[in-house]
């Protein structure tokens, strides 16, 4: 069976994620981080010409990649490194924009008028080769696709550089590979299985439709920001989560927050 891969190589060994109670920080990125950062790539980033150019088949090719299920993360050893709290202004900034044509670069940096918010956030130290690899089983009618999304998205997955709450340093590749390769790859072999409850296991994955709620979003600025005066909604909750187990339980999925 073939599959499709994407690979995160964390250059500085470090992943910034959510602080999680007693465990650290959320980790490996979830399927639908790894979805939202490639779609910034593609679209922002500096690739809005290209996008431009060929944006239908691009928007169909995000479109397929959401209707493929991730069913087994390959992860690093990894340990808890420092928490902090980030500190974001909120989206409210948009609305006083409207409102006044008053918010200044300055304004919106450190959070005045727009009121700021904390983010808890955590570091994982990632041991051994600092790389996670995303698996995506593929049908015989679905490999001429998948090979299309690997080929025509390379310049995304090249300037794609973080996964987390923070500059990451991360490298993404993708590449289609059969099962003899699957027994190649490094790390600890994680399967996915759905839930219907949220849990600090759960890892949010997009679905069909994930890219149309996120299109009018800028999501390379992160859940709470926006290039000033520029309004868009709030990135989407995923709708369904997965769970991933550790050693050969599971990383789980659950529908909702």
């Amino acid at each position: 069976m073939k599959h499709l891969a994407i690979r995160a190589v964390f250059k500085d060994c470090v992943y910034t994620g959510r602080r999680l109670d007693n465990i650290g920080s959320e980790f490996p990125p979830s399927p639908y981080r790894l979805y939202q950062a490639l779609l910034s790539s593609a679209h922002y980033a500096g690739n809005q010409l290209i996008w431009e150019q060929k944006a239908k088949h691009f928007e169909e090719l995000f479109a397929f990649f959401e209707t493929l299920k991730c069913s087994t993360i390959f992860t690093p050893k990894f340990r808890k490194g420092a928490e902090f709290v980030w500190y974001v202004p909120k989206n409210e900034g948009d609305t006083y924009h409207a409102q006044t044509k008053k918010i200044t670069d300055g304004d919106w940096l450190f959070g005045t008028p727009a009121a700021r918010t904390e983010k808890l956030v955590a570091n994982i130290v990632v041991e051994d080769k600092p790389i996670v690899t995303y698996l995506y089983p593929l049908e015989e009618a679905d490999q001429r696709k998948a090979e299309e999304f690997v080929n025509d998205l390379r310049y995304a997955f090249r300037d794609t550089s973080y996964l987390g709450r923070s500059t990451d340093l991360v490298h993404l590749s993708a590449s289609i590979i059969d099962d003899a390769e699957i027994l190649k790859l490094p790390g600890q072999r994680h399967t996915l299985l759905p839930t219907k409850s949220y849990s600090a296991r759960s890892l949010p994955v997009p679905v069909p439709g994930t890219f149309n709620e996120l299109k009018e979003s800028p999501p390379i600025l992160g859940e709470n920001e926006c290039r000033p005066g520029q309004s868009h909604k709030p990135t989407p909750a995923p709708r369904i989560r997965l769970i991933l187990s550790q050693g050969g339980n599971h990383f789980t999925a659950a529908a909702g927050r």
